[in-house]
């Protein structure tokens, strides 16, 4: 189905074929709302745009007031690599600000539609558990867990995908995104990963030892990027450095088309985040806050 509109019968009965959703009702042409239950209960939306279909929902005590601030934007930022499939936590522009899940996924006959709309609202009934403050040795544990994964051959999928790739050393395959000269030049790592499946990365900024309110101002900055971005999310990485990053994470192989779509989706993102990401500094972040109204 290459016409989107062919899509418009179909969605409300995929969605509700999906465990765990119930309550499908179309609202309007193109939204339809839904809950879903497989883990914490939340009420969502999924929103026919274009070429894609967006799926909203919000988290609950996580609003300007009711325990949302810049401290919690930044943990979320940290833990998105936690989230299955395409879902992240995304921070909306109004004032005051608000957390809401967020995922989006291509209507396309070269994308396994029902197959990607499982996996995004995996990551729903997962983030009430990945959001929640936990104590050391709780990240510690998180961090080391990590099941077998299946193998896919990735240059395989790359040759696919038309997009042109750079072999490295052992499965490192990377592809030059596409940005112009003054937006920096960004590569995307493609990776299978560890019970997360395949991912494709690219790393916009590291900082040395960045002092609290920036990292607070950063992760506002990130969750805002997530909700106006397609399949990215934006990654944050605490170590010797602090690495920050946009991914796309795919839990089954994708066909080529999709990988092609993945890597144009985190060509924008590098685009008109890259530089955004790199610039931080303790008095760009104080002011960053105080527009965005939230505390550090």
């Amino acid at each position: 189905m290459n016409d989107t509109n062919a899509y418009e019968n179909t969605i409300g009965g995929t969605l509700g074929g999906l465990a765990g959703v119930k309550d499908v009702r179309k609202l309007a042409p193109g939204l339809w709302g839904f809950v879903h239950a497989n883990g914490a209960t939340l009420r969502g939306e999924a929103r026919r745009v274009g070429r894609w279909l967006v799926l909203e929902a919000g988290l609950p005590k996580l609003c300007r007031g009711q325990g949302l601030d810049a401290r919690v934007a930044w943990r979320l930022a940290a833990r998105e690599r936690e989230l299955p499939g395409g879902c992240k936590f995304a921070l909306t522009s109004e004032v005051p600000p608000s957390v809401r899940l967020r995922a989006e996924v291509l209507l396309s006959e070269e994308v396994q539609v029902a197959q990607r709309l499982a996996e995004a609202l995996a990551g729903f009934g997962a983030a009430m558990e990945v959001a929640r403050p936990r104590k050391k040795e709780e990240e510690e544990a998180t961090a080391a867990s990590a099941p077998a994964t299946l193998k896919t051959d990735l240059a395989r999928l790359c040759r696919e995908s038309g997009w042109p790739f750079h072999e490295g050393e052992g499965a490192d395959l990377r592809a030059d995104l596409e940005t112009a000269a003054d937006d920096g030049f960004y590569q995307a790592h493609v990776t299978e990963e560890p019970g997360r499946g395949v991912c494709a990365r690219a790393e916009v900024a590291a900082y040395d030892s960045p002092s609290e309110e920036v990292c607070h101002a950063l992760g506002v900055l990130l969750l805002t990027a997530n909700a106006a971005l397609r399949l990215a999310r934006a990654t944050a990485t605490e170590g010797e450095r602090t690495r920050l990053g946009f991914e796309v994470v795919l839990p089954t192989p994708p066909s080529g088309a999709e990988l092609a779509e993945v890597l144009a989706c985190l060509s924008v993102a590098c685009r008109h985040c890259g530089r955004e990401a790199q610039a931080m500094d303790p008095e760009l972040a104080k002011e960053y806050l105080a527009i965005r109204n939230l505390a550090s």
